[in-house]
C-alpha cells in the first residue's frame, strides 16, 4: 500500500474555555434523516448543528440546562457530555424511534439510583455514568425537547476517570436485519488501572461479566414493555480507531481479525497543507485529544479538543512510502 489521505478544515466550534482545550469536542455524527446537517458535542454539555458550514447559534441540547445540577463536567478531559447517537429511525415517523437521540453522559451520585454498583469494596462512587434517550422538538428541528427525557442506564463509577467512549449504531444494518436498531455503549473500566494501594487493576472490572465498565454494551434502547430496554442475543464488531493523546490514526482489514488473535495494524498518512504531518504538527500541540466523526455519506472526521478544529479525511493520494504494518506500542507519543 502507497497512500496518504489529505486533511481539510472544516469548522472551529465555539470556545468554551480560554486557554486550550478551547473546545471539548468529543463527536460528530449526522441524523441520517438527508438534511446534511452534522452535529458536534462540547463535553460542557452543548451539542451543536452545523448546516451549510455553519455552527448554529442555538445549541441542539445543552445539557447544563436540562439537567441543571445532576449534570457534571468536572473532569477536565472525562467527565461530561461524552458522545450521542441518533436512532437509525430518527427521520422514518412512522416508527418508534423516530425523532430520538440518545446521550452517555456524567451525573452526580445523588442524581439517581444507580442499575450497577461500584465494584470499589470501599463503596466509593466518584459520579455516575448515565445513558439516556431524547425526542426532538415537534415545533424545532434543530431543537431538543429537555423535558422528552428518559433515563436507560446508570452505572454507578468509583473514580474520576476512564468514563465512556462511543455511543453508535451499526450504520451498515438495514430495516428487518438483527442488528438494526442496536445501540453500543462503550464504558471505561472505573479509572483503578494505575499502581494503587501495591496493585495494578486490583478491581478487574473488564475481566468480571457481570460489572458493566470495561466493556462495549450492545442493546435494544427502545421501551420494552415495563423494561427500559432489551438484551438481543448474539454480537458483530467492526474496528478503525486511532490514539487519543498522540492523534495517530490506523487502521485493519476486517478480515483479519479473530477472536484471541492480534491482526496486523496500519498507520493512517495525513496530508495537510500539501505535505505529510502528525496531527500534532499541524495542531503545533503537544497532545492532540483525538476523536472521530461521520456524516450521512459515510465520510470520516478528525476532531481535535486542543484547537476545537473539526477536519476531514477529504481524499486518497499516492506516495511513494509504502505502509507498512504497525510494531511498536500505539501510544508511543514519540512517533
Amino acid at each position: 500500500m502507497k497512500f496518504a489521505v489529505v486533511l481539510e478544515d472544516v469548522v472551529q466550534v465555539p470556545a468554551s474555555s480560554d486557554s486550550p482545550p478551547r473546545a471539548r469536542i468529543n463527536f460528530l455524527f449526522h441524523a441520517g434523516d438527508g438534511s446534511h446537517r452534522l452535529f458536534v458535542n462540547d463535553m460542557t454539555g452543548k451539542i451543536y448543528v452545523i448546516r451549510d458550514g455553519h455552527v448554529l447559534p442555538q445549541p441542539f441540547l445543552d445539557m447544563a440546562i436540562a439537567r441543571k445540577r445532576s449534570f457534571t463536567s468536572t473532569d477536565l478531559f472525562e467527565q461530561g457530555l461524552n458522545t450521542f447517537a441518533f436512532h437509525p429511525d430518527f427521520a422514518r415517523g412512522s416508527r418508534p424511534g423516530s425523532g430520538k437521540l440518545y446521550t452517555f453522559s456524567t451525573e452526580t451520585p445523588q442524581s439517581g439510583i444507580a442499575d450497577f454498583p461500584t465494584p470499589d469494596a470501599a463503596g466509593g462512587v466518584d459520579h455516575h455514568d448515565v445513558v439516556a434517550e431524547w425526542s426532538i422538538d415537534p415545533a424545532n428541528p434543530n431543537r431538543i425537547d429537555p423535558s422528552s427525557r428518559r433515563e436507560i442506564l446508570r452505572i454507578a463509577h468509583p473514580l474520576h476517570d476512564h468514563v465512556g467512549g462511543q455511543l453508535g449504531f451499526n450504520p451498515k444494518a438495514k430495516p428487518g436485519q438483527s442488528e438494526y436498531g442496536l445501540l453500543y455503549i462503550g464504558v471505561g473500566d472505573g479509572g483503578n488501572t494505575i499502581f494503587r494501594s501495591g496493585k495494578v487493576d486490583a478491581w478487574r472490572t473488564a475481566q468480571n461479566l457481570l460489572s458493566p465498565l470495561g466493556k462495549i454494551l450492545r442493546i435494544n434502547p427502545l421501551q420494552d414493555g415495563r423494561w427500559k430496554y432489551g438484551v438481543p442475543p448474539g454480537k458483530a464488531g467492526k474496528y478503525f480507531f486511532g490514539d487519543i493523546a498522540s492523534g495517530r490514526v490506523f487502521f485493519t482489514n476486517v478480515d483479519q481479525l479473530a477472536n484471541g488473535k492480534a491482526a496486523p495494524f496500519f498507520e493512517l498518512p495525513l496530508i495537510y497543507s500539501g505535505k505529510q504531518q502528525s496531527l500534532r504538527e499541524i495542531m503545533h500541540a503537544d497532545r492532540a485529544d483525538l476523536r472521530f466523526g461521520q456524516d450521512e455519506l459515510g465520510e470520516i472526521y478528525l476532531l481535535t479538543k486542543q484547537d476545537g478544529v473539526i477536519r476531514k479525511l477529504a481524499r486518497s493520494v499516492e506516495t511513494e512510502s509504502t505502509i507498512l504494518p504497525v510494531d511498536r506500542p500505539v501510544g508511543s507519543l514519540n512517533k
